[in-house]
């Protein structure tokens, strides 16, 4: 176990190739011993390790069998943990389905053993999740209410899940106008931890839409998708230039830009686009 937190503390410090030699030596201690309990947990550690240096393969490999020896024994509130873990390689690697039913296994446990920093560990998951489905208001919903309830900032405590969750983060940023990610963040702000633990087991995840790290919808970057907006609701680039205190020059940038993503050649069919995506509401 002395060997165990070492390995956890080179992790921290970005110390890899030390970590690797006491975790390797605390994995092998622990299976000279037939101590299934501990083998699970240097288990786990290396697939932080792997995670870590993005070899995310082999940090799979590894969480199902450090998932497997803890099922094995029934140490279900460590099992929770691994499952969070494999949620989150799963992510990486793509497969958002699966990740999904990771952290949904993952939840129901903690819920089970009313362990509220493994639900809000979990919610982070979720949160990720949701971005990767294509949800991002619904990720920074969720990224946002767990913040609120633990008191602290949504990054995880993990080395290996706080380099993800930046990526996610920004992610969900770079999807969002700047009015939706804050009425988001109002949202979730507000939200109790049973009624974000609800929220999160039942959002409608499109899993088909998946995004991609660095993709936005339509390619827009969140400027040029409010400009979109306002363009939509009939602006002038004069207009909104004022309404973004922008340059008119820049205001024409950005339109030029949106045209020659969308394949368009009218600022009636940026409308179109706008209303067709929900960044306009129209009146009835």
């Amino acid at each position: 176990m002395s060997l165990l937190a070492q390995g956890g503390v080179s992790i921290e410090l970005g110390s890899y190739d030390e970590a690797r030699i006491l975790l390797d030596e605390s994995l092998a201690l622990a299976r000279q011993a037939g101590d299934a309990f501990r083998s699970a947990h240097a288990l786990n550690s290396l697939g932080d390790l792997a995670r870590c240096q993005e070899n995310y393969p082999q940090a799979l490999m590894v969480y199902e069998e450090s998932a497997a020896l803890l099922n094995e024994i029934g140490a279900q509130r460590d099992l929770a943990s691994v499952l969070q873990n494999l949620g989150s390689t799963c992510l990486q690697l793509g497969d958002v389905e699966r990740a999904h039913c990771y952290f949904r296994e993952s939840m129901t446990a903690h819920q089970a053993q009313q362990n509220v920093p493994g639900k809000l560990e979990c919610l982070v998951g979720f949160a990720a999740t949701a971005v990767m489905a294509g949800l991002p208001g619904p990720g920074t919903r969720l990224f946002a209410a767990t913040a609120a309830i633990s008191g602290q900032s949504s990054s995880p405590t993990w080395k290996a899940t706080r380099l993800e969750f930046e990526r996610y983060y920004e992610l969900a940023r770079t999807n969002l106008m700047d009015s939706e990610f804050k009425a988001e963040q109002a949202a979730g702000g507000a939200m109790s931890l049973e009624q974000v633990v609800d929220y999160a087991l039942n959002l409608p995840f499109k899993l088909g839409t998946a995004l991609k790290i660095g993709e936005t919808p339509g390619g827009l970057t969140r400027r040029e998708r409010e400009v979109a907006m306002l363009i939509g609701q009939g602006r002038t680039n004069g207009e909104i230039a004022t309404e973004l205190v922008l340059s008119k020059r820049t205001v024409e940038t950005h339109v030029s830009k949106i045209l020659s993503k969308l394949g368009m050649t009218s600022r009636a069919q940026i409308m179109r686009w706008a209303i067709d995506h929900g960044l306009i509401q129209i009146k009835t």
